[in-house]
């Protein structure tokens, strides 16, 4: 028989991610208020009114915290207030973008709100991006200006910038502007299979209906939720509004800090973080590494890839938080559509589902033809409700392509491109895209887009990019054909081109040259047929210095998935493909082998050459080459 899937309407709190159980603390930090008055309240108000109320109820209670730095909600306020009018001076008017380029922290807070009070939409935008990605984006978006954060400098000059005030603002009066839930808030972007990225643009009543009156988490003004994720990645609205509109204390994380297993446990424990995200890459690494990291959370969210069975598993043999969650979702309805509450996961599960629709979100899986896919039937799962974006900023035709009427209700639904089906109990399993595009720690990536500027490069005839897992992780692998008449780049100068293009998680790590690609049957490239890069691990070291040890090290990580990168002095990991989730497998090795209890896996941040990281390890060890 056919199948809708629809969450109860705000205001029924007993709900938990998997059942009608009901929860053990109240939900959305409500306060035993009219729970159904105060639904309609939270997605018809503008994020701006919702802050106010705890500025009201508790001025004096920590907004949000980094190292040594705290503002309260009065103090919040107030800062975010004289930056606001600060804006207003500046010409900003209601409605318009405004560009937010810095990195995470206190006055990114408060740049964020002051953005909404003036009446526009807030734009994170990522200085390291290439500088072409960046002008896109600006001319997407038209953006009023860019307020830069701290010594960031955002790097287009033709776009009028604005250096935050950094004095204390005890006198600026609150700016009341006329907004609702429906105004936008924020524009974050996604990959484009064009190569041009998407302009999601969401609406106030989208993020409160994220973190109000929901039905598969519970904060209040007790709780400390842990900020890690980049301003330009849609998790981070969970993080800064799940904290701030339930009257919660932000605790922002030191760049790097998830991997390191150590440092971060030390940071949960001393902040009492009780709620947070990750994504599932990063899950997966700290639940083989340090299952029992998040055991006195009463909360973790997990999202971004699928998730394996058997490290949750890890998880929950081992101190585990309360409610551990698997979250789907795309950009297009605001971070979360759905939940499953991983703690009730069978032994004999195979696969994580992605669960159940969170309150306020309605979701679908159809059939080719639109109509409703029957139980167990696989079909594109569409998505609706209040998290809906309001669409793709000044592409009204791509808009009308994803986002359609929903023929069986009211509103409109977003077509995800993902392959679903529904079980009898109403779950929903996940089992891949209609297209080529993929996640990769967290971030989607459209692999044609990826191809579309390889094949821009000189000396290339064709290419497919592909998602590789490997011992440890996920890459992109690139297989070339070259031009008949002059032989591709090196893997390294490709990765460097590429790197003034897309932003560093979409740049394949491997490069294979093939002579042609595979075909199916029907005339198409068979990507299953390509062949994986083979993991050598077999490195001998050349020289004696400590430098050439650690080169060593390097390279055995790097080969273990198949690149075969040069190491010079000047290199750094990130330059020859390494990732963030190699740092911990190399620092494992080099404190183990030269017995370095003081080297954390942070160091290979702070010193990111080799030379340099050499030199840190050599004064670490006074001195010594061993």
């Amino acid at each position: 028989m056919p199948i809708l899937v629809v969450t109860p309407k705000p205001g029924s709190r007993n709900f938990s991610a998997n059942s009608s159980r009901p929860l053990s603390m109240p939900l959305g930090g409500l306060n035993g208020e009219d729970t159904a008055a105060v639904g309609y309240m939270s997605t018809g108000s503008s994020l701006v009114d919702l802050l106010a109320r705890w500025v009201r109820q508790t001025p004096s209670a920590c907004a949000v915290r980094a190292g040594d730095t705290q503002l309260s909600y009065r103090e919040l306020d107030r800062r975010a207030n004289a930056v606001a009018h600060q804006l207003v001076a500046e010409g900003v008017h209601i409605g318009q973008k405004v560009g937010l380029c810095g990195h995470r922290g206190v006055e990114a807070v408060v740049a964020m709100v002051a953005i909404l009070k003036a009446g526009a939409a807030y734009v994170p935008l990522d200085a390291a991006y290439p500088t072409a990605r960046l002008a896109m984006m600006a001319e997407d978006t038209e953006l009023s200006c860019v307020v830069e954060i701290g010594d960031t400098r955002f790097p287009l000059t033709q776009v009028r910038t604005v250096a935050m005030a950094q004095e204390e603002a005890g006198t600026a009066p609150a700016l009341a502007r006329p907004l609702t839930g429906a105004d936008l808030a924020y524009v974050m972007f996604t990959s484009g299979s064009t190569g041009r990225p998407k302009a999601v643009g969401a609406p106030h009543r989208a993020v409160s209906r994220l973190v109000l009156n929901t039905n598969y988490v519970s904060i209040n003004q007790d709780d400390t939720l842990l900020h890690h994720s980049s301003l330009s990645f849609d998790a981070s609205t969970f993080e800064l509004w799940g904290a701030l509109l339930n009257g919660a204390c932000l605790v922002i994380a030191t760049p790097h800090m998830l991997f390191s297993p150590n440092e971060l446990h030390q940071l949960l424990r001393r902040e009492s973080v009780t709620v947070g995200f990750v994504t599932t890459a990063v899950f997966h690494q700290l639940a083989a590494e340090r299952p029992g990291v998040f055991g006195d959370m009463h909360t973790l969210i997990v999202g971004g890839e699928v998730v394996s069975p058997a490290l949750v598993r890890s998880v929950l043999a081992d101190h585990p938080p309360r409610r551990l969650l698997n979250a789907y979702g795309p950009t297009e309805n605001t971070a979360f559509s759905t939940t499953y509450l991983m703690n009730d996961l069978p032994e004999d599960a195979e696969t994580v589902p992605i669960g159940f629709p969170i309150a306020s979100t309605t979701c679908h899986v159809l059939r080719h033809d639109g109509s409703r896919a029957d139980v167990g039937e696989r079909g594109e799962l569409a998505v609706g409700g209040d998290g809906l974006a309001v669409g793709y900023i000044n592409d009204s035709a791509l808009t009308a392509e994803k986002f359609v009427p929903d023929p069986f209700g009211s509103g409109r639904l977003y077509r995800t491109g993902d392959v679903c089906s529904v079980r009898p109990d109403g779950c929903i399993e996940f089992h891949g895209r209609f297209d080529t595009q993929v996640k990769l720690h967290g971030h989607r990536i459209e692999l044609a887009e990826v191809e579309s500027e390889l094949r821009a490069l000189p000396g290339i005839t064709d290419v497919v990019v592909t998602k590789q897992q490997t011992p440890t992780d996920a890459q992109l692998v690139a297989y070339v054909v070259a031009a008949s008449d002059r032989e591709p780049p090196p893997a390294a100068t490709l990765r460097s081109l590429l790197s003034d293009r897309l932003p560093r998680y979409a740049v394949p790590a491997v490069y294979r040259l093939v002579d042609r690609f595979p075909m199916t049957p029907q005339g198409k490239v068979d990507r299953s047929a390509l062949a994986a890069p083979q993991p050598d691990r077999s490195v001998e070291v050349v020289g004696d210095t400590l430098l050439d040890q650690v080169r060593s090290v390097w390279l055995r990580t790097l080969r273990a998935r198949g690149l075969t990168p040069v190491i010079e002095p000047d290199s750094t990991l990130f330059d020859v493909g390494g990732t963030s989730f190699d740092v911990l497998s190399i620092h494992d090795e080099l404190a183990t082998r030269f017995e370095a209890a003081e080297l954390t896996p942070l160091d290979l941040f702070t010193y990111p050459t080799l030379r340099g990281y050499s030199e840190y390890l050599t004064g670490l060890l006074g001195g010594e080459s061993r």
